[in-house]
C-alpha cells in the first residue's frame, strides 16, 4: 500500500539554457511576450546572451583553425611554412605543380627540419637531395644491378646520406 505524498522539498536553482536553445523553444507569441522583461532581470540575460556569444565564437574560431590545419596536411603546398611528406605527397596532392625546389618534412613534427629538395614530377614524383659539399664533387655512377627499394648506403661505393649540409628551413 502506498502512503501519502511527502513534504515538498525546497525550491531548485533556476538555470538559464544557452541562447540557441531559448531560441529554438520560443514561438512567436512567447518571443513577443519578452519585450516585456524589465530590470535586473533584463540585464542578467544580456550579459548571460554576451558571454555565450563570445564563447560560442570562440568555439566557432577554434573549430575554423583545426579545419584549416587539416586542409594544410591534406594538401601541401611543399613551401617552407607547409612542406609535404614527400614529393610523391606533394604530387598527388598538387597534381599540377611543374618539376622544381620544394620542401618537405618527412616526420612531419615542427617545420622546423624541413629541408628543400628536388621534385621530378614527370617521373612520379620522385624525391631528389642535393648532395652535401663534401659528396658534391664525387664522380657521378650508377648502380644498374641494384633493385628499387635498396638502400643506397648498401650499395658498392654507397653511403650513408648525411643531413648535416642539407639547406634546413631554420637552424635547430
Amino acid at each position: 500500500m502506498i502512503g501519502p505524498p511527502g513534504v515538498p522539498g525546497p525550491p531548485g536553482d533556476i538555470i538559464q539554457p544557452l541562447p540557441i536553445q531559448q531560441a529554438s523553444r520560443k514561438n512567436r507569441r512567447q518571443a513577443e511576450d519578452d519585450d516585456g522583461v524589465q530590470g535586473d532581470e533584463a540585464a542578467g540575460m544580456a550579459d548571460y546572451d554576451m558571454e555565450a556569444t563570445a564563447d560560442m565564437e570562440d568555439v566557432f574560431g577554434s573549430l575554423n583553425n583545426l579545419k584549416q590545419d587539416i586542409e594544410r596536411m591534406k594538401f601541401p603546398m611543399g613551401t617552407q611554412d607547409n612542406p609535404a611528406r614527400t614529393c610523391n605527397d606533394l604530387h598527388l596532392s598538387q597534381p599540377d605543380f611543374p618539376d622544381g625546389e620544394y620542401w618537405i618534412d618527412p616526420n612531419q613534427g615542427c617545420t622546423g627540419d624541413s629541408f628543400k629538395v628536388y621534385c621530378n614530377f614527370t617521373a612520379g614524383g620522385e624525391t631528389c637531395i642535393y648532395p652535401d659539399k663534401k659528396s658534391a664533387g664525387v664522380r657521378i655512377s650508377n648502380w644498374p644491378k641494384e633493385a628499387p627499394g635498396s638502400w643506397f648506403s648498401e650499395f658498392k661505393r654507397g653511403k650513408i646520406v648525411s643531413r648535416e649540409n642539407m639547406q634546413l628551413s631554420k637552424q635547430l
